[in-house]
């Protein structure tokens, strides 16, 4: 999925794939190798902002991922309509 969003939206795959690597999602970001200062001092309320901004991210991921297939119908509709 990342490679086809990364063709039709590549700040929004970018940014995403930040948020899931950085604010302790994937990786434990608050102790060990992978430990962000920023992260570590943040609040739980800053903290659970940044999950939901996550969220809302990762929902558009998913919506311009459906949108690919989408848009293809639309295009050979248009070519059948053209004719």
């Amino acid at each position: 999925m990342r490679g086809e969003l990364k063709k039709v939206n590549k700040e929004l795959e970018s940014n995403t794939g930040y948020l899931l690597n950085k604010m302790n999602i994937r990786h434990n970001n608050m102790e060990g190798k992978n430990a962000i200062e920023y992260v570590k001092n943040l609040s739980d309320e800053e903290l659970e902002e940044w999950y939901d901004e996550t969220y809302q991210m990762l929902l558009l991921c998913f919506l311009e991922y459906e949108n690919i297939e989408r848009n293809k119908k639309i295009n050979k509709l248009k070519g059948v309509i053209e004719k």
